[in-house]
């Protein structure tokens, strides 16, 4: 089993990143492992903070960083099973592109992060566990994999990445030659090519 840190080194090869953000991307990265794959790829812990779900032991090692970006890291970045390796492109072509405030916001509006903190007010301490298990997370993730397998095979959409588009709780719409996926107050859009 990987760590944590494995996939958080993965990122860094990409791109410099704030800490937020590497803990978002973290987060989504176990998220759709667990959903698509059926496994976890990290055994760390995923809390609900103030500030969103964090893996408390990242949050430590990166801590110095404050709000600052780290630096992008070189070198050979850690090696990973393929279909890992499909979920971790998928979670960087999806969330990479936002800042840690917008990723935040994103789980913020997300069962598990709702459930963890359960009466506890947005603004409170919390060092809940998160369960990233739960049939309705999971099974919101696996119905967006089905929506857009039907899109697929029907040729609505085609040359398209099944990965770019599922995600958690999204909602997949086709309009004027260009997939809109709305979810938790953020809208990604995606060219298509017909």
């Amino acid at each position: 089993m990987a760590t944590v840190f494995d996939v958080a080194h993965w990122f860094l090869h990409k791109k410099s990143l704030t800490h937020k953000q590497l803990q978002k991307l973290c987060y989504y990265t176990q998220a759709w492992h667990l959903a698509l794959l059926n496994r976890p790829l990290f055994s760390e812990e995923i809390q609900a903070w103030v500030h969103g779900s964090v893996i408390p032991i990242l949050y430590y090692h990166y801590a110095d960083y404050g709000w600052e970006k780290m630096k992008r890291l070189t070198g050979n970045p850690p090696e990973f099973e393929d279909d890992t390796l499909e979920v971790l492109r998928a979670v960087y072509r999806t969330y990479a592109k936002f800042d840690g405030s917008q990723l935040e916001s994103s789980t913020h509006s997300e069962l598990p992060w709702k459930e963890a903190r359960g009466n506890i007010a947005p603004y409170e301490i919390c060092n809940n566990p998160l369960s990233l298990l739960t049939n309705t997370f999971c099974n919101d993730i696996l119905r967006d994999v089905r929506i857009v397998n039907i899109l697929l095979m029907h040729r609505w959409v085609h040359k398209l990445n099944i990965f770019t588009v599922c995600h958690s709780v999204c909602r997949v719409l086709v309009l004027r030659r260009a997939l809109v996926i709305y979810r938790g107050g953020i809208i990604w859009e995606e060219q298509l090519v017909f």
